[in-house]
């Protein structure tokens, strides 16, 4: 939350793993603040971020079950992207959607 609201780096909030080359940057349930402050910017806020920090090989980024902007900037800032779901039709047709180029 702290790099969505501008008061720290992604580097700053980012620990050390025991494998080489993957980091992790922790998240709290008071991500749902962010989503009510709206900070500008922050559609494509993860991807500069991620940008910047040029020693990142493997960043999982893990966002909550709806399209939020918290879940449109990991998105964004992602190069691969991985769906777990569960097998309802529903979220077949969702997964479709978000499957479809942007025009």
């Amino acid at each position: 939350m702290d790099v969505m609201l501008g008061d720290c780096s992604i580097r700053e909030a980012t620990a050390p793993t025991s494998v080489s080359g993957v980091r992790i940057v922790p998240s709290l349930d008071t991500l749902a603040r962010v989503e009510s402050e709206r900070p500008p910017g922050l559609d494509i806020l993860l991807a500069a971020e991620f940008d910047e920090d040029q020693d990142v090989d493997v960043g999982i980024l893990d966002a909550a079950p709806r399209m939020g902007l918290v879940t449109v900037s990991m998105l964004t800032a992602a190069t691969h992207v991985a769906v777990s779901m569960k097998t309802s039709t529903l979220d077949y047709v969702g997964a479709a959607e978000l499957a479809k180029p942007s025009p």
